[in-house]
C-alpha cells in the first residue's frame, strides 16, 4: 500500500519495517550513503558515534532506490515542496508523520488497538504482548506486533510471558 502511494512513504516504512531504522536514522540518509544495487545495496548510518554499513532488505533496496530516483547527491528524504526546486530540503520529523498518516484508511481491515502504554512496552520489548490488552485484527496486523519495535536492529525474542499466578 505504501509503495501505490508516495515513494518517499514506501521507502521510509521500509527501513522502518525490515530494517529496523529509527525514523532519525532513516531522515538523515543521504544520497551517497546508499551503494549498491538491490539485492545488495548497503547504507552508512552513524549510531553511538560509530559509522556502520547496513545491508538493506531486498524490498526496502528498491524502495530507496525508486525514492531516490536519478538524484545523486542531497538527502535521499526530500520535503514535498523541495521537490520541485533545485536545491532540495530535507524532511522533518513532521513530514515523516504527515506521509504515515496517508497509510490510515477508514476501511480498514486490518487494525491494532490498545492503549498507548500497552504500545509503548510491547515495542520497547518491557512486556510481553501476551500481558497487554493490544488487538490484532487482521494477520498482517497481528504479525506486525510480533516484530514491533522502537530500535535498531532485527526483531528479538522479547520478553517471556509473565508467570501464571494461579
Amino acid at each position: 500500500m505504501a509503495a501505490a502511494l508516495d515513494p518517499r512513504l514506501d521507502a521510509l516504512v521500509a527501513l522502518l519495517v525490515y530494517d529496523g531504522l529509527k525514523v532519525a536514522e532513516a531522515l538523515a540518509l543521504d544520497v551517497d550513503h546508499v551503494a549498491g544495487r538491490p539485492p545488495r545495496t548497503t547504507i552508512t548510518l552513524r549510531r553511538r558515534g560509530e559509522i556502520q554499513r547496513v545491508l538493506l532488505h531486498t524490498d526496502s533496496a528498491r524502495a530507496v532506490r525508486r525514492c531516490v530516483g536519478k538524484r545523486r547527491t542531497g538527502p535521499v528524504f526530500i520535503s514535498e515542496r523541495a521537490a520541485a526546486s533545485d536545491t532540495p530540503t530535507r524532511l522533518t520529523r513532521f513530514g515523516a508523520d504527515h506521509l504515515i498518516r496517508q497509510l490510515r484508511t477508514d476501511d480498514a481491515t486490518e487494525l491494532v488497538s490498545g492503549t498507548a502504554l500497552d504500545f509503548c512496552l510491547l515495542v520497547t520489548q518491557r512486556r510481553n504482548r501476551a500481558d497487554l490488552t493490544l488487538v490484532a485484527s487482521g494477520p498482517t496486523a497481528d504479525e506486525w506486533l510480533d516484530v514491533a519495535q522502537c530500535f535498531a536492529g532485527p526483531p528479538g525474542p522479547g520478553r517471556p510471558p509473565a508467570a501464571d499466578p494461579s
